[in-house]
């Protein structure tokens, strides 16, 4: 007998309601989604029950499609990956991120983890829990919660009422950050994706201007930026190729308006 295998992800009923309920909620956004490379969700209940041994608890559950091949970022702990194939799968990724915001969603936690391998290891984007509307009540396009993790979000998400400086060639000055685009924070963390899938390794710890890595993209000396990178892929005996570097720094840009759209790295 050939029995179809899912994935289920329990939400328990025990801790942290008020957050769990909306984490769970949020995860349905993809309810009626259909791309080949966004995880599907099959089914889901809201009043479920879980046995183990002699114990039941009421639990929230989604039943999703089953990814059998682990996460991206296992994946590149074990096998280097280069340029050729990196562009497979970052195509593929920018596809199912450019169908999610078509559908009006913005997933605001893309990363290597959720990034999930099927059984041909073709990409599956998953984890939505932090996702939500690009048009919020009001009807702008202005975000104003801080989600995501930490290594893969955009500036202006960290610093949201803050003063934050933006650079151009001839200056740095201040602007004042009261809300983000989720699209555009998306496209950071794919800079993000995309860097560590040809390194095995982040870009940088975090986005800040203190972080020595991040402020020399920040002040555009990418030359020095990239320096380190090319020694250490000298040493493991790859080269990082022109193309490769300018799509990077157009993805991780300080200034949201400077980076590419999904259309613009489609074409890259």
């Amino acid at each position: 007998m050939n029995l179809n295998k899912f994935a289920v992800k329990v939400f328990t009923k025990m801790v942290d309601k008020e957050a769990q309920i909306r984490h769970f909620r949020q995860e349905l956004k993809i309810q009626g989604f259909e791309h080949p490379h966004i995880i599907k969700l099959v089914d889901f209940n809201e009043n479920g029950k879980q046995i183990s041994f002699d114990e039941c608890q009421d639990v929230r559950y989604a039943v999703l499609e089953l990814a059998p091949n682990g996460n991206m970022l296992d994946y590149i702990s074990y096998t280097a990956i280069k340029e050729p194939i990196i562009r497979y799968y970052f195509k593929q990724l920018c596809e199912a991120v450019d169908y999610t915001h078509r559908q009006g969603i913005c997933h605001r936690d893309l990363k290597l983890e959720n990034l999930l391998l099927d059984e041909n290891f073709n990409l599956k984007v998953s984890d939505f829990g932090f996702c939500t509307g690009i048009k919020t009540k009001n009807g702008d396009s202005v975000l104003t919660t801080c989600k995501g993790t930490p290594g893969y979000m955009a500036p202006e998400m960290m610093n949201i009422g803050g003063f934050n400086y933006v650079t151009n060639q001839n200056s740095h000055k201040l602007f004042n950050s009261n809300g983000y685009s989720g699209v555009q924070t998306d496209v950071f963390a794919l800079g993000v994706i995309l860097f560590s899938l040809l390194m095995g390794r982040p870009p940088f710890r975090i986005a800040d201007i203190n972080d020595p890595f991040y402020r020399l993209i920040f002040t555009q000396q990418n030359d020095d930026f990239w320096k380190p990178w090319d020694q250490f892929a000298s040493q493991n005996n790859f080269t990082i190729s022109s193309e490769f570097k300018d799509l990077f720094i157009s993805l991780v840009s300080y200034n949201p308006l400077m980076r590419l759209s999904i259309n613009e790295i489609l074409n890259s």
